[in-house]
C-alpha cells in the first residue's frame, strides 16, 4: 500500500489539518531504477477529477479542459463499470530543487496543458500586521491621553512559496509499504503474486475433478446412427416413452461407463498444493481459529496460535516502520502549520479524559543565545519515535495473565521481598514491566515507612516503661504518654497499608508488642 500524507488548509473550516490518504497505485509515477522514492527527481500522482470541479476551483481552466483517454492510466478490474465522461486528469507533480542552496519541494498542478498552480509561480511574500510607535517630525514619541500612539503595518513574514517550496520538510508526501520488496524498486510483491501459482494447480485440479463428478452423475451412451432411436427423447429424461424405427438389436446402443474411483495419488498431489499454499500465506488452520485433532487444551490451542501467526507478525513489522515514517512526516507538518492553538482530547489509560490545547511553538528552531561572544544559533527539537504492537495476539493476554498469578503466588508484591523482586523483575522482558517495577516500589516504600514508625513508637513505649517503674511517674501522666502512643500506632498501621503479612489476620507483631508496653506503662504503680 501506499500513504499520502498532505496538509489540507479547507478542513476545520479554513483552519486546516493534517490528512491521510490511501493512494492508488496505480496513478503513481517515479523515477525507474530509484529504491527510495525520495531520491527519484521527479513524482507524479494523477487524479480523474470532474470538469465543473476543476472549472469552480481554478477558473483559468474553463474551456481549455478535454476528456481524458481510458488508456491514460492503468485502472483496475472492477465488477462495476465505472464511467469517466466529463472527467479529466489531474496530474500533481512533485520536484526536489535548490534554492539558495537549500533543498526544497516545488509542486505545480496541471491538466493538459493548463497549469492550475505552480509554486514557483507564487512569489508573493506572506505579511502580518503589527503595531509600531508613531512619532512626530523631531522624532519625539506622540503621546495621545497619556499614552503612545501607534499605527498597523504591514511587514513581511516569511519566505514565498517559490523560495521555501511546497512544504518545509522537503520530502515528497508519499509512504510505500512494500510486502515483499523487490530489488531497486519501491514496490514490491504481494500475496496474489507469492501464492498465484499454487492456486492456480489447486484450480486445475478441482475443475478436473468437478468434471469426472459430472460424467459419473451424468449416464452417457454410445449410438449407432441407424440404431433407429429417437435421440431427443431418448436423452429427455421427463420422457416416459422413446420411439424406435425397426428393431432395436443389442448392438443398437451400449452405456459408456466411467471410472467410479480417482487415483488416490492425484488426491495426495491436491493436498500438498493446498499445504504448500498454506505454507507460502501462512494462513495455517490454527491462525483461523481450527485446532489439530486432538488438542483441547486452552494452553496448548493459544501456544498453536502464537506459533502460526509468527510470519504474519514479520510482516507486520514492515507497517510499523512505514507508519514511524508517516507520523514523521504528521509531525513535520505540525512543525509547520499549527500555528493558531488547537484543543484536543486526551483519553488516558484508566478512561479518565484530559482536554489540552497544543500548538507548534515548542517545535519551532530554538535560539541559543551567545556563549563567550559566539553566536550558538538555533536548535531544531526532533524526536525518535518508537511504534510496536500493544498486544500481538491473544496468547500474549493469556501468558500475561498467567505470569502475573505466578508472581503473586511468587510473593513478589509482598512488600518484604520487594528488593529481591525488583532484582528478578529487572532480567524479564515483558509488557508492562514498568508498571509492575513501580509497583512493586511503591509497597516496598511503604513498608519501609511502616517499620520506621513502629520502631520509634516502641521506643518510645519502652521510655515510658523505665519511667514508670524507676522515677515514679505519676499515673495520669503515664495514662496520657501511652494514650498518645496508641493514637500514633492507630495512625501508623493505617499508613501501612501494604503491609500483607499479619500476624494471626490482626496487627502487626510489632505493633502489638509496642501496644502491649504502652498498656503496661499506664497501669498504676
Amino acid at each position: 500500500g501506499v500513504f499520502g500524507v498532505f496538509w489540507e488548509q479547507g478542513k476545520l473550516n479554513g483552519l486546516g489539518d493534517v490528512t491521510i490518504k490511501s493512494m492508488h497505485l496505480l496513478s503513481l509515477f517515479w523515477e525507474p531504477g530509484v529504491k527510495d522514492i525520495q531520491k527519484s527527481k521527479n513524482f507524479f500522482s494523477v487524479e480523474l477529477v470532474d470538469n465543473s470541479m476543476i472549472e469552480q476551483s481554478y477558473p483559468q481552466a474553463k474551456g481549455k479542459l478535454t476528456e481524458t483517454s481510458d488508456n491514460f492510466t492503468k485502472k483496475y478490474i472492477y465488477d462495476d463499470h465505472i464511467d469517466t465522461t466529463g472527467k479529466s486528469a489531474v496530474i500533481d507533480w512533485y520536484y526536489h530543487k535548490f534554492v539558495d542552496g537549500k533543498k526544497t519541494l516545488q509542486y505545480v498542478k496541471f491538466t493538459g496543458d493548463t497549469v492550475l498552480y505552480a509554486t514557483e509561480n507564487d512569489t508573493q511574500v506572506p505579511t502580518e500586521s503589527v503595531q509600531q510607535p508613531m512619532y512626530d517630525i523631531d522624532g519625539k514619541p506622540i503621546v495621545i491621553n497619556g499614552q503612545q500612539a501607534t499605527r498597523t503595518v504591514q511587514q513581511p513574514a516569511g519566505e514565498s512559496m517559490a523560495t521555501k517550496g511546497l512544504y518545509d520538510h522537503a520530502m515528497y508526501p508519499f509512504v510505500f509499504d512494500p510486502l515483499f520488496p523487490e530489488a531497486d524498486m519501491p514496490v514490491g510483491f504481494g500475496f496474489v503474486d507469492v501464492c498465484k501459482n499454487a492456486q492456480a494447480s489447486i484450480d486445475i485440479f478441482n475443475n478436473s475433478f468437478e468434471k469426472n463428478i459430472q460424467f459419473l452423475a451424468t449416464p452417457r451412451y454410445l449410438v449407432r446412427n441407424d440404431g433407429g432411436i429417437n435421440e431427443q427423447e431418448f436423452g429427455n429424461p421427463n420422457k416416459t416413452i422413446v420411439h424406435v424405427d425397426g428393431n432395436l438389436g443389442d448392438d443398437s446402443y451400449k452405456p459408456i461407463t466411467p471410472p467410479t474411483y480417482i487415483n488416490s495419488n492425484y488426491i495426495n498431489l491436491l493436498d500438498n498444493k493446498v499445504n504448500e499454499l498454506k505454507e507460502t500465506a501462512g494462513n495455517r488452520d490454527t491462525s483461523n481459529g481450527g485446532t489439530q485433532s486432538g488438542v483441547t487444551a486452552a494452553s496448548a490451542i493459544a501456544a498453536m496460535q502464537e506459533s502460526a501467526g509468527k510470519t504474519s507478525r514479520d510482516q507486520i513489522n514492515t507497517t510499523y516502520e512505514a507508519h514511524k515514517s508517516v507520523v514523521n512526516i504528521v509531525i513535520e507538518l505540525i512543525r509547520q502549520f499549527y500555528d493558531m492553538p488547537r484543543q484536543f482530547r486526551i483519553t488516558g489509560d484508566n478512561g479518565e479524559q484530559e482536554f489540552a490545547t497544543y500548538d507548534n511553538s515548542g517545535l519551532q528552531p530554538q535560539d541559543q543565545g551567545n556563549d563567550f561572544g559566539q553566536d550558538l544559533g538555533y536548535r531544531l527539537p526532533v524526536f525518535d519515535i518508537k511504534v510496536e504492537a500493544e498486544k500481538s495476539s491473544s496468547y500474549s493476554r493469556l501468558s500475561q495473565n498467567e505470569m502475573s498469578l505466578q508472581f503473586y503466588n511468587a510473593g513478589f508484591f509482598n512488600p518484604q521481598y520487594a528488593d529481591q523482586a525488583k532484582a528478578c523483575i529487572e532480567m524479564m522482558d515483558f509488557q508492562g514491566k514498568q508498571s509492575v517495577l513501580d509497583t512493586i516500589s511503591a509497597n516496598g516504600g511503604m513498608y519501609q515507612q511502616l517499620l520506621q514508625t513502629q520502631q520509634q513508637l516502641l521506643q518510645q513505649a519502652e521510655i515510658i516503661d523505665k519511667l514508670a517503674a524507676k522515677q515514679g511517674i505519676q499515673s495520669n501522666q503515664a495514662d496520657q504518654m501511652a494514650a498518645q502512643i496508641n493514637q500514633n500506632l492507630n495512625s501508623g498501621a493505617q499508613n501501612g497499608k501494604a503491609e500483607t503479612k499479619t500476624n494471626g489476620g490482626g496487627e502487626n507483631a510489632i505493633v502489638q508488642n509496642a501496644r502491649s508496653k504502652a498498656s503496661d506503662a499506664s497501669r498504676p504503680r
